[in-house]
């Protein structure tokens, strides 16, 4: 659905430039999501609940580009250049660009995580551009903290000439 305000011809620059991003620097992703958390004070246990969302191609920038040429998605005025990020990086901040068609009905928080090759970035900043077009995620290294990631079971199938199938979770 398009947002009553918004510039169609803008929409398609924005939706043009994520797909040439996710061609150039597309990696796959999880996005985590903490729904719940109960803890049970007489025995001390805590149980929570968690969504994993995965995104095939999500756009992690790299270092040296997003360091010198990283401009915020956001408008200051309708006829007010971008906002650059300017200083401030450091070695364990990275970008991640979410299409948001990859994510619908999706609301980034800064309590989600991300895990990206079995390392998890904690959520620093949020900027949403279009209406849900997209999320530019400002990340930084969790160092010390385990990526506590969500493994799917891989099934295997046999299938033998007899057009039966027998199914193995790995």
């Amino acid at each position: 659905m398009v947002h009553p305000k918004t510039n169609p011809g803008l929409q398609r620059a924005v939706r043009d430039a994520l797909y040439r991003l996710k061609l150039d620097y597309g990696v796959l992703v999880d996005v985590y999501k903490l729904v719940s958390s109960e803890t049970d004070y007489d025995t001390g246990l805590k149980t929570e609940e968690i969504t994993k969302n995965r995104v095939r191609r999500a756009v992690k920038m790299p270092a040296s580009t997003l360091r010198s040429k990283y401009v915020s998605p956001y408008f200051t005025q309708t006829n007010k250049p971008f906002i650059t990020k300017g200083d401030g990086w450091d070695d364990v901040t990275d970008l991640f660009i979410f299409d948001g068609q990859d994510l619908r009905n999706y609301d980034f928080d800064l309590q989600d995580w991300i895990i990206h090759d079995s390392v998890r970035y904690e959520v620093k900043e949020i900027e949403e551009f279009g209406n849900k077009a997209g999320w530019a995620v400002l990340t930084t290294l969790a160092k010390g903290s385990p990526p506590c990631e969500i493994h799917d079971p891989l099934v295997e199938q046999d299938v033998d000439l007899d057009g039966e199938a027998s199914a193995t979770v790995v």
